[in-house]
């Protein structure tokens, strides 16, 4: 009897998690810290301020003068823009903590940095402070569902490589470039984040030589077109876009790429997300698998598209046991026929799913081979192409701009235009800009002159990593890990 017990309060346990629609989020705080280094909770702008005589109005009611970097990055806060919306819902989910976003002007720590429930924007980064923010909120927003990130508990340079750092266009490990990705897409997405939020095509990838040294880095350079199937899998940049293009071409993608992570279980990489979104939504299968093996530049073999699109349901077999145990030995517990219903209808949509992914995979793969002759080894540039012509017009609207290459030069061991992440990753810009970083470029409020170059994104501190600021450009500060 006490089995009979321990078994129906495991089972209503674990159907109160399935079904269960709670909301517990956190909230927004926002702190000013002076050039003293003292704290003020904020409410918001003076009345009539503006940045001309910027200032902005303390919880108790004081009026207090600010630096003009410092009412523009209040301004994004306060703005109500889409941005400053998204990371309200992203912080409001369930489980997810309060979040405190602090401006500071203390030159003690002139520094951005995020500790996960805290995130200081220094006033000199007030060109990427929106996209620093949104990158970090979608690092907390994984981190509440996945019980934490896929990437903790990895030591510095089992994550980034004996340098410590991680660039966008860097080949590092798939936990790595998929915590990264996720956080970069979420930038990526908003409309009015500066350039260095943008996610950007790169020519070439990097990959940390055995020499490499933190205060040394080195890299061998490769080809996009060269690369390994193995090595695109490691790649921030590739996992990013793989992402961003599921959102846009994927019926209603924004939404369900977050209700994956919400309600799919934890992934520890791509592959296995890609595999929780085809369980959940078979519908999509045709439409991700043209995804993949485009951004993959078609190196996968059909056993390894089999093995990602075509896999056998998680636990199928558990689910059909259990519940023949509970509608045989347990059937007279109340309430147990709903619970039994349930889970049969679970079972028959888990085996109809996988006969849609396996029928979309055999009618992709019977036509792969003129993907593959039409497609393979083409300039990066022209992915997006490739896609429009399989997949049709994309669902991505004005906020998502079409991609652009980002050429990267292995003597200099910069890349050329934006890194594409904001507060997250780093590449160094050349003197190239990159189609589509030139022109205004606003963030939430922030207009950016002409040709404003992309600045070196930091290490996302959140994952433990550290850069050096790029000598090129002086407003670019680093980005440091304060969770440790």
């Amino acid at each position: 009897m006490n089995f009979k017990r321990l078994l129906v309060c495991a089972v209503w346990s674990l159907a109160g998690l399935a079904f269960s629609t709670e909301s517990l989020g956190g909230t927004l705080n926002y702190r000013w810290r002076n050039p003293e280094a003292l704290d003020y909770a904020i409410n918001g702008l003076a009345p009539g301020s503006s940045e001309n005589q910027p200032q902005i109005v303390t919880e108790d009611g004081k009026t207090l003068d600010v630096a003009p970097e410092s009412y523009r990055i209040f301004s994004v806060l306060f703005g109500n823009s889409d941005g400053m919306n998204t990371v309200k819902e992203l912080v409001g989910e369930k489980n997810v903590p309060d979040i405190t976003l602090r401006v500071s002007e203390s030159t003690n720590d002139p520094h951005s940095w995020s500790t996960g429930t805290t995130i200081q924007i220094y006033s000199q980064d007030d060109f990427r402070a929106l996209g620093a923010i949104l990158h970090e909120a979608a690092h907390s927003f994984m981190k509440a569902y996945y019980g934490g990130l896929p990437t903790d508990g990895m030591a510095l340079e089992q994550k980034y490589g004996p340098d410590g750092e991680h660039y966008a266009d860097e080949i590092t490990t798939p936990e790595t470039a998929f915590v990264e990705a996720f956080a970069e897409y979420v930038a990526d997405s908003i409309a009015g984040v500066d350039a260095s939020s943008k996610l950007i095509r790169y020519s070439q990838l990097r990959k940390e030589t055995a020499t490499s040294t933190k205060g040394n880095p080195d890299w061998n350079w490769k080809n996009f077109g060269d690369c390994t199937a193995e090595e695109l899998w490691r790649s921030e940049a590739v996992n990013a876009l793989i992402l961003r293009d599921m959102a846009i071409y994927v019926s209603q993608g924004k939404t369900k790429l977050l209700d994956v992570i919400r309600t799919g279980g934890r992934a520890d990489n791509l592959k296995e997300f890609i595999q929780k979104w085809v369980v959940a939504h078979p519908e999509d299968t045709a439409t991700i698998i043209a995804i993949v093996d485009a951004n993959t530049n078609y190196t996968m073999t059909d056993q390894e598209l089999r093995d990602l699109f075509g896999f056998t349901p998680p636990y199928l077999d558990l689910l059909k046991s259990v519940t023949n145990i509970l509608r045989t030995v347990f059937g007279w517990v109340p309430g147990m026929s709903d619970v039994v219903a349930r889970l049969d209808n679970l079972i028959q949509f888990l085996k109809q799913g996988w006969e849609t992914r396996l029928q979309a995979l055999d009618a992709y793969l019977a036509n792969r081979q003129n993907n593959i002759s039409n497609f393979k080894g083409q300039d990066v540039n022209k992915i997006d192409q490739t896609l429009e012509s399989l997949l049709g017009k994309s669902n991505a609207g004005p906020n998502v701009p079409s991609s652009t290459s980002g050429q990267s030069s292995g003597g200099t061991g910069q890349s050329s235009g934006s890194s594409g992440q904001a507060s997250g990753t780093t590449g160094q810009p050349s003197s190239g800009q990159s189609a589509g970083t030139s022109g205004q470029s606003s963030t939430g409020g922030i207009v950016l002159p002409p040709n404003t170059p992309s600045p070196d994104q930091p290490t996302d501190p959140g994952s433990g990593g550290r850069v050096s600021t790029p000598k090129k450009y002086e407003r670019n500060r680093q980005y440091i890990d304060k969770s440790k």
